[in-house]
């Protein structure tokens, strides 16, 4: 930063991403595009990027200017997005019916950091199919793997009594609290993580 210097660095575990591009043509020209998600999670020296379609993370390490990555070895969900799909709708309704096949394979979430455990937490997620795409209504199997502070797995497990994708979620007290909408109120789903 001291020497506004920028580096690009390629990044070949993330290079599939653009085979999960879709796009709607509307009419006039326009265009719907929805790409997988990819997030950017800082942790102490390292910047941590994942994505939606692969387990493997990547991590920029900033005091060694390094990039390193890992790959995983799930025993009970994909490691990856296999299948391909047709990428160019010209209607919404194709447009929404491949796009939820999409996420009838598994989707990784990014990491979380739990301070008082000294773990690492990701979601991942299986839609179920069905023939709503309204989010409120979509039902999952949602898993959950445990990392410790080096990125290396110590285990996963599906968490069944979740059955949608979790909202936006935190770690604290060494517990998993996960906002849920309760009649119009903010609450929380608060999962406790043992052995």
């Amino acid at each position: 930063m001291d020497k506004y210097e920028i580096s690009k660095l390629e990044m070949k575990a993330f290079e599939r991403m653009r085979n999960y591009t879709f796009i709607n043509n509307l009419p006039g020209g326009s265009k719907w595009i929805r790409s997988p998600e990819m997030e950017i999670e800082k942790f102490g020296a390292k910047v941590i990027l994942s994505n939606q379609i692969t387990g493997a993370m990547m991590w920029y390490d900033t005091g060694m200017d390094s990039l390193f990555m890992k790959s995983y070895n799930s025993q009970i969900t994909a490691n990856y997005k296999v299948k391909e799909y047709k990428l160019e709708h010209e209607t919404e309704e194709s447009f929404d019916a491949e796009y939820g096949r999409f996420h009838q394979e598994i989707n990784f979430m990014p990491p979380f950091w739990d301070q008082k455990n000294q773990v690492f937490y990701r979601f991942s997620y299986q839609e179920i199919p069905s023939e709503s795409r309204n989010d409120e209504d979509v039902k999952s199997k949602i898993f959950l793997t445990v990392f410790d502070k080096d990125l290396s797995q110590l285990g996963e497990s599906l968490v069944p009594r979740l059955n949608k994708k979790p909202a936006k979620h935190f770690a604290k007290d060494g517990k998993i609290w996960i906002y849920e909408n309760i009649n119009d109120e903010m609450g929380f789903v608060v999962l406790t993580v043992s052995d």
